[in-house]
């Protein structure tokens, strides 16, 4: 194994990586389901996402060493940023130059990965009140949609803040998981990678 900087996965280049390999899910559903799932696995030495992937499409897919590499870099990346604190792992969307509602019909798709790959990764256990609070509300926000004709300042504001409202409560999840791991074993997540 080696062990060397992670390159950073942006939108662009994981949407690219997921259409070249006709991957059939979107890139922001699959870095949901990527985020959600590693949030339940803070301990996590290994990134097994060939099966996580493989549990959430009908189709064996055999990717090329390239879109492997990719996708692995991108869960050290979420899972660099977890153990950082940082929000900057939580959503994954198209950027301004897209109109607002492929952003808002992304970001749904996000809310929806996400807690898809929190419930994969947490199916042994039971959610407390406060989880499932949580989660409905990132399950309420995949269900929102643009108006086709809102382009104005006013709904990027909106777009906004509401990204920022799914930034605090995914990290608030992962926070919470973290901490009821440490309770048994100290939270210190691997950057280990997948060669």
């Amino acid at each position: 194994m080696s062990h060397h900087q992670v390159q950073e996965v942006t939108y662009d280049l994981l949407h690219d990586t997921l259409t070249t390999e006709r991957v059939p899910i979107s890139t922001s559903e699959f870095h949901g389901i990527l985020c959600g799932y590693l949030c339940t696995q803070p301990q996590t030495e290994q990134y097994p996402w060939q099966a996580l992937l493989s549990s959430f499409i009908d189709q064996q897919l055999t990717l090329s060493p390239l879109a492997c590499e990719v996708i692995s870099q991108t869960c050290e990346q979420v899972t660099t940023s977890q153990a950082e604190g940082s929000l900057l792992f939580s959503v994954m969307i198209p950027d301004d130059e897209q109109t607002v509602q492929l952003r808002v019909e992304a970001l749904g798709q996000w809310c929806a990965g996400f807690v898809s790959g929190y419930g994969y990764g947490n199916s042994a256990t039971h959610p407390d009140k406060q989880t499932l609070d949580r989660l409905q509300v990132l399950t309420a926000i995949a269900q929102v949609t643009s108006d086709e004709t809102a382009q104005d300042d006013e709904a990027e504001r909106d777009l906004l803040v509401v990204c920022e409202h799914v930034q605090a409560v995914a990290f608030e999840l992962c926070n919470s998981t973290a901490k009821r791991a440490s309770n048994s074993t100290p939270f210190s997540p691997s950057h280990t990678r997948i060669d």
